[in-house]
């Protein structure tokens, strides 16, 4: 049993092994850091910004990306579809933090606007009682509200801590109809997200290793459903209409990372995720048209970059990662368990979602040496007892033009992902999916 390889679709499924994937886009930064360790605006890691000098500001996002998404079931032609991605709000991730006194830093992570973004989705495959039917797909989801709130506080020089909270809710209305009109499915999701997060940052030896650790104290995940199909009926629907879940954890994900300063010209970050999964999740086979248990599974990630100074403020920067998936391949029957299904695969061919397991590579420039940290510098002498010539520069270093003050990165990711499930799980399929994404980030101090 194995994973194939993509020049390997020709061949058929029937080989390929159950592996895991999951649907779920995830912003990328463009900045070559450590998600945990290194100080930044952003909330992943709540502690970090207490170590900022000043007021700062972060933002990334993905302008151009392109999505090459191929599949084929047992016993049909192979579909693929290669479009530009839009750009959506998962794409983006910003952050402030403000620096009132010297120990203390508050921050905001996210802030979603209540918009709503529609989309029309051609020749989307569904499998119902395994026929794969062409669906054309629209989509309305709508953000009711999304907020992400941190601080931290430093203990002493080296060692901060802090907390954070994030909530979200987004509306989702969907209606699936098939090329010649009829009816599919028509339904409405409401998810809401919530989370306690709180973390560390420590130096561990000074101007040459930092290190960091952040973990989700709980989190809830929560979704109701209204689905009405015309291809259920009876006593086995009625966990489609107004079904209600919700998956509570606690300690449900753990991040560590670390930031080495190999030398004075080069910089190296890491990262190790652990996310752990609710096992008691159930959700509605449209395969076979039932409720069944979720095949979930806890999962280990891994991310690694670089920095290099070739010149005054210049940097060449690259990363690497590694992501395995939660779902696994299901198996069929009343006593089996719901994998890898029609929710994912609708939100991969749509570019709405992530193939996984799945590997990438980036490569790119920076400007700019990033946000000041109060361990930068000694700190500055009192305004009482500096001399005119000390208060004169002060002035200067207040009146910095914007583009001193500011880091702006861009790389190119290449991101490769393939899954194949054999006859043995619920639905038998290849799949491989290509992202080409551009992403650029910003900080700078305010």
């Amino acid at each position: 049993m194995r994973l194939k390889k993509p020049s390997e679709f020709s061949l058929g499924v029937r080989h390929f092994a159950p592996v895991f994937v999951y649907a779920a886009l995830q912003p990328i930064c463009a900045h070559a850091n450590s998600k945990a360790a290194s100080v930044s605006p952003l909330s992943t890691n709540p502690a970090s910004s207490a170590f900022l000098e000043k007021h700062s500001s972060s933002l990334s996002i993905t302008p151009i990306s392109s999505n090459d998404v191929k599949l084929r079931y047992v016993g049909s032609e192979g579909i693929s579809k290669k479009s530009e991605s839009p750009l959506a709000f998962s794409d983006a991730q910003p952050g402030f933090a403000l620096k009132p006194m010297r120990r203390v830093s508050f921050g905001i992570g996210e802030v979603l606007p209540p918009v709503s973004v529609k989309r029309d989705i051609d020749d989307v495959p569904i499998v119902v009682l395994n026929d794969v039917n062409l669906v054309d797909l629209k989509v309305n989801a709508t953000v009711k509200y999304g907020v992400s709130l941190f601080g931290g506080y430093l203990l002493n020089d080296r060692l901060a801590i802090g907390a954070g909270f994030a909530s979200r809710q987004i509306v989702v209305k969907a209606v699936a109809n098939t090329n010649n009109g009829e009816k599919l499915f028509s339904g409405q999701f409401r998810l809401t997200t919530t989370a306690l997060n709180i973390g560390a940052n420590f130096i561990a030896q000074k101007n040459k290793l930092r290190l960091g650790v952040a973990t989700s104290v709980f989190s809830s995940n929560g979704i109701t459903a209204s689905i009405e199909t015309p291809l259920a009926s009876g006593p086995g629907a009625q966990s489609l209409n107004n079904n209600s879940s919700e998956a509570k954890l606690v300690f449900g994900d753990f991040i560590f990372g670390a930031e080495l300063e190999a030398n004075p010209l080069a910089t190296l970050c890491a990262d190790v995720i652990w996310k752990r999964a609710d096992k008691s999740q159930k959700e509605f086979s449209l395969v076979d048209l039932q409720e069944k248990p979720k095949d979930v599974y806890d999962t280990v990630s891994i991310f690694a970059n670089a920095r290099y100074k070739a010149q005054e403020k210049q940097y060449a920067i690259a990363g690497l990662s590694y992501e395995p998936a939660p779902i696994g391949g299901g198996s069929k029957g009343a006593s089996g368990k719901s994998g890898f299904g029609m929710k994912e695969t609708a939100l991969l061919y749509s570019g709405m979602g992530d193939l996984l397991p799945a590997w990438s590579v980036s490569l790119g420039l920076q400007y700019g040496d990033g946000l000041p940290t109060i361990n930068d510098d000694e700190p500055a002498k009192p305004k009482s007892k500096r001399s005119k010539a000390d208060q004169a520069i002060a002035r200067r270093n207040e009146r910095q033009d914007i583009w001193d003050r500011l880091t702006f990165s861009i790389s190119l990711r290449y991101r490769r992902a393939s899954l194949g499930i054999d006859e043995t799980g619920e639905l038998p399929a290849a799949y491989s999916q290509t992202r080409l994404q551009f992403p650029v980030s910003v900080q700078s101090t305010f």
